[in-house]
């Protein structure tokens, strides 16, 4: 495994129980819906887990700004969630 600079900082080393949990949620309403692949999540989860954190938990929502308070209400109140990463903007929404 390659070390990332200020590793140290990040999660802590894989398996420890000291390990942070980190989730991620894409916003995408044609992700959502089927119509395309989440392209930014899968490489946001190799680099939670190249840092050492746990991946607790992923999501994807549509652009709806409700849905979205929602997913990071959850989250926040999840007590092994320490990290939340969002990605999204994956194009054009009629919304």
């Amino acid at each position: 495994m390659t070390e990332t600079p200020h590793a140290h900082r990040l999660g802590a080393k894989a398996g420890s129980p000291h390990t942070f949990g980190a989730a991620v949620l894409t916003v995408s309403t044609s992700v959502a819906a089927g119509e395309r692949e989440a392209g930014g999540s899968p490489p946001i989860v190799d680099a939670i887990e190249k840092w050492g954190f746990r991946l607790e938990s992923t999501a994807v929502v549509p652009d709806d700004v409700d849905e979205i308070k929602a997913a990071l209400r959850n989250w926040t109140a999840n007590r092994s969630v320490n990290l939340i990463l969002t990605t999204g903007g994956t194009g054009l929404s009629p919304t």
